[in-house]
């Protein structure tokens, strides 16, 4: 069989001629599309590849500058070191210039407390002295103990066995001062005080039986008949007007018996100088209760009671109350021994001589 000959060869038909162009323009457009996806793959790699650089020198640079910073702490804690280390030997050296002088120091401390305990007790017993005077001049026992009490209280807080003794006879004291305390002054002058402030309102001695005037009755008119004059009706007008005169005349004359006839006589004058003579007296019995004369005191306090009986009313209610008043204080106001600590004073003594 012979073999075709090429220029009998039958030329493409142009249906295949069109399909072949669309595939060559569809594998050119892909491979377009294709070049630009490249493109932008490789601009991100680029963009990021230039970020991690950045982040790089970033990091480069904080880890250099940390690094120069911990080169000077470590510079700061050597110098630092340096100086603890001199202190720490010069802290030895003082410890042991302490240690060396620590004997003079006991002993120094020794003395102190010997001459502590002896100002102490040297306190206590003028404090207690001076605390007996007062007492003595004010006639009043707290004082005394008040003293005591505040000399307890700071011997409790030395908390030293040495002075149980000392609070022993302290506390033997104050037993002893409270069960023989004698008039409270203070009360008894302010008592006195109270009557001498109500005073003023106090009643004087007037008449209280009183006889009254018996007033006549008035005898009512007769019925007056239709025929009565002018001349009956002016009698009996002038009747009733007698009879209102003598009961007003009646009504001005009282009847009462008197038993002490000066208190009935003095006058409005004499009734202020009666009771400013009582004020001077109760300041001459509050005066003697502060000296602690009792005698005097019981002799102005009779001297009161017997005015009182002479000029004022006893049977009002503020009278009475004053005589209870006076009553108590004369019961009250009794002399009584001074009050002594001796028992302290003596064991005072006793431990001076001891030391």
């Amino acid at each position: 069989m012979s073999a075709p000959n090429p220029d009998t060869t039958p030329p493409p038909s142009p249906v295949s001629t069109e399909k072949s162009g669309r595939w060559s323009v569809l594998l050119s457009l892909l491979g377009v599309f294709l070049s630009l996806i490249g493109l932008i793959l490789i601009w991100q790699i680029q963009g990021r590849l230039g970020n991690t650089e950045k982040d790089m020198a970033e990091r480069h640079q904080k880890s250099y500058l940390e690094a120069q910073e911990a080169i000077k702490s470590a510079r700061l804690s050597e110098d630092t070191t340096r100086a603890t280390a001199a202190k720490v030997a010069l802290l030895e050296a003082k410890i042991i210039e302490v240690a060396a002088q620590r004997s003079q120091v006991d002993e120094l401390v020794q003395s102190l407390s010997r001459g502590r305990d002896e100002n102490l007790l040297a306190d206590i017993e003028t404090a207690l002295r001076v605390a007996q005077q007062y007492s003595e001049l004010t006639g009043s026992t707290e004082p005394l103990i008040n003293t005591l009490r505040q000399i307890d209280d700071r011997l409790h807080r030395q908390n030293q066995s040495r002075y149980d003794r000392l609070r022993k006879a302290i506390a033997t004291d104050l037993e002893q001062i409270r069960n023989n305390a004698g008039a409270d002054v203070a009360s008894l002058s302010g008592r006195l005080d109270g009557l001498a402030r109500d005073m003023d309102v106090w009643p004087l001695l007037m008449p209280t039986t009183v006889a009254h005037a018996i007033t006549p009755a008035r005898t009512k008119p007769a019925v007056a008949s239709e025929s009565k004059h002018w001349w009956d009706s002016s009698l009996t007008w002038a009747g009733q007007i007698w009879d209102e005169v003598a009961a007003q005349m009646h009504s001005l004359i009282r009847v009462s018996q008197i038993s002490q006839p000066e208190a009935a006589l003095i006058s409005p004058e004499q009734s202020y100088y009666l009771r400013e003579n009582l004020k001077l007296r109760l300041l001459n019995a509050r005066i003697a209760l502060q000296t602690r004369q009792f005698d005097l005191l019981q002799s102005d306090l009779d001297s009161i009671e017997s005015l009182i009986n002479r000029y004022f009313d006893t049977q009002n209610e503020s009278i009475k109350k004053a005589f209870a008043a006076l009553q108590a204080v004369k019961k009250e106001a009794q002399s009584s021994p001074s009050p002594n600590p001796n028992e302290t004073l003596s064991t005072l003594s006793s431990m001076n001589l001891v030391r």
